[in-house]
């Protein structure tokens, strides 16, 4: 059976994020609205796409070339969310033991960074925005880990951790692109510097290094 490819495609995302449909705006307490424009792009949301396959299923990527910069924190939690469904459903399905391992510290650890940063917007008065970034995220890892489950042993294993270096790449280019110049608060911006980055960074090296040893890339 062939793999499926990317759960989006690489371009696509530095793309969207060159051409600023990500350009935040400050993170401010209050999360107040900023103008919506109609810069529109498309992004594929079927990571299971099959070669010599038909069509991709693409959805609109954003109407909104703009969003607050208390969706920084929305943005957080979905990627936490791409982390964390999928390595649930591998603590089941995963055949190699470094491969449950490794989805055990994603869940500890993508937990923790969840718990850390709700407690820092509470305590900042920062109330999370949902934006088109993060639900699309949201919607993608759900496809992602649906189609997982029609995997199992060691093709599960290759598709999971290919996808946690898909998915930890693709979090650390935002964090590096966008969320760090768009996290105007304080403690919110040294929290994603100190706390978020690093984590994410380890995560991907790991991910990389156990991806080799499964003999995928």
């Amino acid at each position: 059976m062939q793999s499926f490819q990317p759960w989006f495609a690489a371009s696509r995302w530095l793309a969207l994020i060159g051409l600023g449909v990500l350009a935040l705006g400050a993170c401010g307490g209050d999360g107040a609205q900023t103008d919506q424009a109609a810069t529109r792009d498309t992004l594929a949301l079927d990571p299971a796409a099959r070669a010599g396959g038909t069509t991709t299923a693409q959805t609109p990527m954003a109407d909104t070339a703009r969003v607050t910069g208390a969706n920084v924190a929305a943005i957080l939690s979905a990627a936490n969310q791409a982390e964390i469904r999928p390595s649930q459903l591998a603590q089941q399905r995963a055949q190699n033991q470094q491969v449950r391992q490794y989805a055990q510290r994603m869940i500890t650890d993508h937990t923790a960074l969840e718990d850390s940063m709700q407690a820092l917007t509470q305590q900042q008065n920062i109330t999370p925005q949902d934006n088109q970034l993060s639900r699309q995220m949201l919607a993608q890892t759900d496809s992602v880990t649906q189609r997982l489950q029609g995997l199992q042993a060691a093709e599960f294993d290759r598709e999971y951790m290919r996808f946690m270096v898909q998915s930890h790449q693709m979090t650390l280019d935002t964090i590096d692109r966008q969320l760090l110049q768009s996290a105007q608060n304080p403690q919110l911006r040294t929290a994603v510097e100190q706390r978020v980055r690093p984590a994410v960074a380890g995560h991907l090296q790991e991910a990389q290094q156990l991806q080799g040893n499964l003999g995928t890339r």
